[in-house]
């Protein structure tokens, strides 16, 4: 898909902390999305949030 597809949308991504959870925020994020993602492990889930901001710029938040 090209850049900016998913620009102004937000997904909602559950088991976002690890594994196929984690690639999909990645990849929306870096097509232009807010992204939400959401796990059991709060501690994951902010590791992960931060690292995928970092990479792409957009706006991720962890939630548990």
């Amino acid at each position: 898909l090209p850049p900016g597809t998913f620009k102004g949308r937000t997904a909602f991504i559950t088991g976002g902390g690890t594994g196929l959870g984690k690639g999909m925020a990645l990849m929306l994020s870096q097509l232009g999305a807010a992204v939400a993602i959401v796990g059991r492990r709060q501690a994951v889930i902010e590791e992960t949030a931060k690292e995928l901001q970092g990479k792409t710029g957009n706006r991720v938040v962890g939630l548990s």
